[in-house]
């Protein structure tokens, strides 16, 4: 096993996200619905999602590239 190894066990091997992230929500319904219904607010917490996912993918990256 990698972590007996001395080396890190979580590998990060997904290729890095593409597109446009609110595209990307608009094709689901739920957030299609959301938008038609509520525009203001969803803009806010389409932003709010949107940094966080950012903010998830740096700590995951984070994560790959730690050396023990």
């Amino acid at each position: 096993l990698l972590k007996e190894e001395g080396k890190n066990p979580f590998m990060l091997d997904s290729k890095d996200p593409g597109g446009d992230f609110k595209e990307f929500l608009m094709s689901e319904i739920r957030y299609s619905a959301l938008q038609r219904a509520f525009p203001e607010q969803a803009e806010e917490l389409f932003a709010v999602a949107d940094a966080d996912a950012r903010e998830r993918l740096a700590t995951y990256r984070q994560l790959a590239e730690y050396t023990p």
